[in-house]
């Protein structure tokens, strides 16, 4: 039973580094600029931002990738994304 425990434990720290590496990629993306893909704000946002917006909600904190904890603050506040997400 405690190696079961062991290997979920594992698994739990694989993903979240493996999180913390794409968080890591969209934050220097987003260095570059206000959105995905570009200074307007798209479909592709609302999409990448209900992950995100999961993610933090789940314990991951996004204050290590300060790029992507603004843009997901900045689509999340928007009144079409607030009305899709679910409370």
């Amino acid at each position: 039973m405690l190696r079961v425990g062991r290997n979920k434990l594992y698994e739990m720290v694989a993903r979240n580094a493996d999180t913390d590496q794409l968080l890591a990629v969209l934050d220097a993306a987003l260095a570059r600029s206000s959105y995905l893909l570009g200074n307007e704000f798209s479909i592709v946002d609302a999409h990448v931002a209900s992950w995100t917006a999961y993610i933090a909600m789940m314990g991951h904190d996004l204050k290590n990738h300060p790029s992507v904890e603004a843009w997901n603050a900045r689509c999340t506040s928007r009144p079409a994304v607030k009305t899709a997400m679910l409370p």
